[in-house]
């Protein structure tokens, strides 16, 4: 007990003696944290705007693309519907916001959803104007979605996964893993997926690549996905082989 005593009396005098010091620290190491978690945020957002897919959402600051001096600050959403060789096509928000937190507001009430919150005219730019826009800050923000989601809200239909049922032996981890997708138990269904996949199944294959290429019941693996879709389509699945090719056209260093 006598050694908890002189401890206690140590850690308190040590404290007061130095408190400003560890106050100095501690503030040091906030700030710290701070910084490397916007520049991770950033390293993310540079992976995907070096990268670009269908579904990623972009918040844009429309008064920056024109320049001007009557600026005045307007957040759009835009979201990737085409990735063609190095021109990104986008569909545009109708509508402006003023203010980033009613943009952010906006995803997370599912507003994306909402017939006509889009633009018929859709919008392209260039890989190198991407890459410019974000330098710029004209592009404030690119987002990938995970499964369905960015920022909470739903930005995107769910992707419609293949049956296998019209096959003469439907594989049966496969079968499992759509009734764990249909009632939302995505974990579960990639895991079952995976050993479809295995086990050669090519309906299987090409399912779980489609789950690890949409962040579905876990982490985006563009890699593993490619992969798979390489799979299933090595066994003749024609949905497959485009599933491949759109993919492997919108990541780096990939070849047919």
């Amino acid at each position: 007990m006598n050694v908890l005593f002189v401890a206690h009396d140590w850690l308190t005098e040590g404290m007061s003696k130095y408190k400003r010091g560890i106050g100095v620290i501690c503030v040091l190491v906030f700030i710290g944290w701070i910084v490397q978690k916007q520049s991770d945020a950033r390293k993310q957002e540079l992976d995907v705007i070096d990268s670009p897919m269908v579904h990623d959402v972009y918040i844009v600051d429309a008064g920056k693309l024109t320049p001007d001096v009557n600026y005045q600050q307007q957040f759009k959403i835009y979201q990737v519907t085409e990735v063609k060789d190095d021109r990104v096509t986008f569909k545009v928000g109708r509508y402006s916001y003023n203010k980033y937190r009613d943009i952010k507001r906006g995803i997370q009430l599912n507003q994306l959803m909402i017939d006509g919150y889009f633009s018929a005219m859709p919008e392209t730019w260039t890989t190198k104007e991407l890459l410019a826009n974000f330098d710029s800050g004209a592009l404030y923000e690119a987002h990938r979605p995970v499964d369905i989601f960015v920022m909470g809200g739903i930005v995107r239909q769910r992707p419609r996964l293949a049956l296998s049922y019209h096959t003469d032996k439907p594989n049966q981890n496969n079968q499992r893993a759509i009734r764990f997708y249909q009632t939302g138990e995505l974990e579960q269904a990639r895991l079952e997926f995976e050993e479809a996949a295995n086990e050669g199944d090519s309906w299987g294959q090409f399912n779980l690549a489609e789950m690890l290429r949409d962040s579905s019941g876990g982490k985006q693996d563009v890699e593993r996905a490619l992969y798979w879709f390489n799979k299933a389509r090595q066994q003749g699945l024609e949905r497959a082989n485009t599933a491949y090719e759109n993919l492997c056209a919108a990541t780096v260093g990939c070849s047919n």
